[in-house]
C-alpha cells in the first residue's frame, strides 16, 4: 500500500483487521510511500517474497502496480491468480509497463455504500435516486470521480469567476461547454462531455496467456 494515500491505507487497515473473517490472514503491509524508484520497486517485492505469503494483493497505482508486479513475476511468481490489485485502473500504461505480467491476475474496485460519512450517504441517495434505485456497482467510483474532474476542467478552462455581474454569462458559457466538450484524462482513460453526457470508450481486457 501507499501510506500517504488516505483511501489506500484505510483499506489496508480494514483488510486486515476483516480478512480473518474468511479464514484468512495479512502477514505483512509493504508501503511503498515516499520512494517511488525502481529500487523502491524491487525493495518491496523481496519484502513481500521474503514473508512467504500465498498471494498478493497490490493497493496501488497502477504505474506502482506494474513495477512491482514485474519484479514479483521475474522473481518466480509465475501464477496469475495468486495476484490481486486495487486501485490500480486499467490504463494504457498499466499495460504497456506490465505487458504479458498481467496474464491471469485479478483486479478490483473498491466500493462500499455503506460507508460511514453523511456528506457519502447523501452522495449515494442522489446516485440512486437518479438510477432507480440501483448502484451499478462496477462504474459507480469511476463515474464520480470523473465527473468532478470534469467540473473542475470546465471551471479553469473558462475561467470561472462567480461573479454575481457574470452570472448569466458564465452558466451559459458552462452549458455550452458541458455540451461540447475536449477530451478529458480520466481515472480509466480519457473521456468527453457531448449534449451533456459523458462518452467514452469501453475497454474489456482478459489477462490470459498471450
Amino acid at each position: 500500500t501507499d501510506s500517504q494515500d488516505t483511501s489506500k491505507a484505510q483499506t489496508a487497515a480494514e483488510m486486515v483487521e476483516r480478512i480473518s473473517e474468511i479464514g484468512l490472514e495479512v502477514v505483512e503491509v509493504v508501503d511503498i510511500s515516499s520512494d517511488h524508484s525502481d529500487e523502491k520497486y524491487m525493495k518491496c517485492a523481496i519484502q513481500a517474497l521474503n514473508r512467504k505469503a500465498d498471494g498478493y494483493i497490490s493497493l496501488l497505482s497502477a504505474k506502482d502496480y506494474a513495477n512491482i508486479l514485474i519484479q514479483l513475476r521475474s522473481r518466480g511468481v509465475d501464477e496469475g491468480r495468486r495476484i490481486t490489485a486495487s486501485f490500480s485502473a486499467y490504463t494504457e500504461e498499466l499495460i504497456e509497463l506490465a505487458g504479458e505480467s498481467l496474464d491471469g491476475t485479478y483486479i478490483w474496485n473498491k466500493f462500499n455504500p455503506e460507508y460511514d460519512s453523511e456528506e457519502w450517504r447523501q452522495l449515494v441517495e442522489a446516485y440512486r435516486q437518479d438510477h432507480e434505485g440501483d448502484i451499478p456497482m462496477s462504474t459507480t467510483v469511476v463515474d464520480i470521480y470523473d465527473s468532478v474532474m470534469a467540473v473542475a476542467a470546465c471551471l479553469e478552462e473558462l475561467q470561472i469567476t462567480g461573479d454575481p455581474l457574470l452570472y448569466d454569462q458564465e452558466c451559459a458559457a458552462i452549458v455550452r461547454w458541458f455540451y461540447n466538450s475536449s477530451e478529458i484524462q480520466g481515472i480509466q482513460g480519457s473521456y468527453r462531455w457531448e449534449n451533456g453526457e459523458k462518452l467514452k470508450d469501453y475497454e474489456y481486457f482478459i489477462f490470459n496467456g498471450a
